[in-house]
């Protein structure tokens, strides 16, 4: 039986394309859906704002399919394997060499203590809210959420949203730049730059 269309992965150079547009897309969104929070306190009884959080909300279940997806293709590992098959030279794959530890590190360098000698990580948190309240109404995790301090929550909409936006925003600007500089296969060039008519965005943009 033949795989469903969307199940079928791009080519690598597709892949470059689609990415890099996708997070231009995000930032489109993020306009939409401004944050202004720049630092964290978690003994406010309020630690966001019910509009910022909502904002943040928004942006974490865009953000999914860069960090949390295991079957999105343009997961950033995902995309960062590609670029690595793309580079034209091997001698300029050294650059990405921590490249991949830095993703695995999105969402899991800190861990909540829920007691009962419980710990559960950011992105563990963050799933919770996303698939129990958001997306697919999943019981079990709604509970979770319920049952966590609300500064908790805030805190991992916070810190998931800061580290990934800003992986996935210095990713989109390597590809780009290597690009640029004929670092990458024809193909893989052509399909970046046929993007950068577009507006995009640097890394800061908020």
């Amino acid at each position: 039986m033949a795989k469903k269309a969307w199940l079928v992965p791009p080519q690598d150079a597709d892949l470059l394309g689609l990415y890099c547009g996708l997070v231009d897309e995000y930032d489109r969104l993020g306009e939409a859906f401004p944050v202004s929070t720049t630092s964290f306190d978690l003994t406010s009884d309020s630690p966001l704002g019910s509009g910022e959080r909502w904002h943040r909300i928004v942006r974490a279940m865009a953000l999914r399919k860069f960090v949390l997806g295991a079957n999105d293709h343009v997961r950033a590992d995902k995309t960062l394997a590609a670029l690595k098959r793309c580079m034209s030279d091997p001698a300029d794959l050294r650059v990405l060499d921590r490249w991949q530890s830095d993703f695995e590190a999105i969402g899991t360098r800190v861990h909540m203590d829920e007691g009962a000698d419980t710990k559960q990580s950011l992105a563990d948190l963050l799933e919770d809210l996303i698939y129990g309240s958001y997306l697919h109404g999943d019981l079990e995790r709604w509970n979770r959420t319920q049952a966590r301090w609300q500064g908790s929550v805030d805190l991992t909409l916070w810190m998931f949203s800061e580290d990934a936006e800003h992986y996935i925003r210095r990713l989109r600007s390597v590809i780009r730049v290597a690009a640029a500089e004929g670092r990458l296969t024809a193909e893989a060039t052509s399909r970046v730059l046929s993007g950068t008519n577009n507006t995009t965005k640097d890394e800061s943009h908020g």
